[in-house]
């Protein structure tokens, strides 16, 4: 049944599905842009969005003696927008952070590392129109820590 919809899809919830699936395409596009950046700035890559029962990683890098987790928060850069729910780092709340720090520990437990874990938040802002184009990226390094 591909690209078909259930007959039991509403037309307000047909559109919250094609709403979603641009949301998770932006995601991709904003995780993409990430990676690049990162690379550009000397990251080695080790991951891509590791799962655990707990949840997932955005990108796992390695960078000197850290090992970084980054969590990627990806927007259209309209102001309303921001006005109304934030910036995207503001999506990374407590209980997300809980989340991705029970995710990196299972992640270390299975790649042992003596590197210094870190916990990075990446804004990827993209063109307000109907296309994919990169208009910023905010790097917030150390952005929280692995509280016990």
């Amino acid at each position: 049944h591909f690209g078909v919809w259930p007959v039991a899809y509403s037309q307000k919830n047909i559109f919250k599905e094609i709403i979603r699936r641009q949301n998770m395409n932006s995601g991709k596009f904003g995780e993409d842009f990430t990676v690049k950046f990162l690379e550009d700035k000397g990251y080695e890559i080790l991951d891509r969005n590791y799962h655990s029962r707990w949840g997932e990683i955005d990108i796992i890098a390695k960078l000197d003696e850290c090992i970084v987790f980054c969590e990627v928060k990806t927007r259209k850069t309209d102001a309303a927008l921001i006005e109304k729910y934030g910036r995207p780092r503001d999506a990374v709340n407590k209980e997300k952070q809980k989340h991705i720090v029970t995710v990196a520990q299972a992640y270390l437990a299975r790649h042992k590392s003596n590197k210094k874990p870190r916990f990075d938040i990446i804004e990827v802002y993209l063109e307000n129109e109907n296309k994919i184009a990169l208009r910023e990226i905010v790097h917030l390094t150390d952005a929280f820590r692995a509280y016990r």
